[in-house]
């Protein structure tokens, strides 16, 4: 199930901060970002330079199905209204700096952006062609994680991508099969697994897409002998899938055991702690 309008999922966090009051921190700012982008959600018209409509979700339909390659592979920078998305990116950029995140890092990093107009269009047509090399450039001229520069960037495109996610994840859901997300490109770190079957929920647009429950979505081994998979003992419905070959892993929610909802769109960040059990275990595994 393909994650909600940014207003219900502002509700969703609100859940989550009472069931997993050890996350209330994180997310309380993921929370303000999601009121950052709200006005983003409830205007897109506003800011995507093409009409945002049924006839135009067939289209993309049909170049990812003919292609196999993720709709992300067939948009411009031009597509969308950046003046908008920056005003978007300073306010992520103040947020955390409130949050004294790196804070004299930021400072100047916001100086940069005020200054360069083009910084923003860098970033979006980075995204869109899904080169992190320009974040690890960014990020080590500025000394911030680059993985914080992806969020600040990637935040105010976000209503867009979950918006298509949730008008073609039931025409895709059940017949992708690729480990790489068909709407965003990326490759996600956590599924669901239902019955028996095994879908992969993209953290960033949230489409939900059935994979191979015998299939390494990092290095594609099928050998079954050179699969393993590690229960959590305090949570049975964790578990944590992982190939032989690569050490590469994947968290599993497992929703024939689960006792406890888990929001959907934070099913990765309210399972950090399976992300340190397989960092910190003697196999040194590596997310996917």
């Amino acid at each position: 199930m393909a994650k909600p309008k940014i207003r219900e999922q502002i509700s969703e966090v609100d859940v989550g901060i009472r069931n997993f009051p050890k996350y209330e921190t994180i997310l309380k700012i993921h929370k303000e970002i999601l009121n950052i982008i709200l006005p983003l959600d409830e205007s897109i018209e506003k800011w995507v330079f093409f009409d945002v409509n049924e006839e135009t979700f067939e289209k993309f339909l049909n170049k990812i199905i003919i292609s196999k390659n993720p709709l992300i592979h067939f948009l411009k920078e031009t597509d969308f209204n950046t003046i908008i998305l920056s005003q978007a990116v300073n306010k992520i950029v103040n947020l955390l700096l409130d949050k004294k995140e790196e804070d004299n890092k930021l400072r100047i990093f916001t100086k940069k952006l005020e200054s360069d107009e083009k910084i923003i269009k860098d970033a979006i047509l980075s995204i869109i062609r899904e080169d992190s090399e320009w974040f690890k450039l960014q990020g080590k001229i500025f000394g911030i994680d680059p993985s914080l520069l992806l969020l600040i960037f990637d935040s105010p495109l976000r209503p867009f991508f979950e918006l298509v996610a949730r008008e073609l994840e039931e025409k895709i859901k059940e017949n992708w099969f690729e480990s790489y997300c068909p709407i965003c490109g990326r490759q996600s770190n956590i599924a669901r697994k239902k019955k028996s079957k095994r879908y992969i929920i993209c953290s960033y647009c949230g489409l939900e897409y059935l994979v191979d429950m015998f299939k390494c979505i990092n290095c594609g081994n099928i050998d079954p002998t050179l699969m393993g998979f590690i229960k959590i003992e305090e949570k049975k419905e964790y578990e944590l899938d992982y190939c032989r070959v690569c050490y590469h892993y994947i968290k599993i929610l497992d929703e024939n055991l689960v006792s406890g909802k888990i929001p959907y769109g934070l099913e990765d960040l309210l399972t950090r702690e399976l992300d340190n059990f397989a960092t910190g275990s003697d196999l040194h595994l590596v997310r996917a």
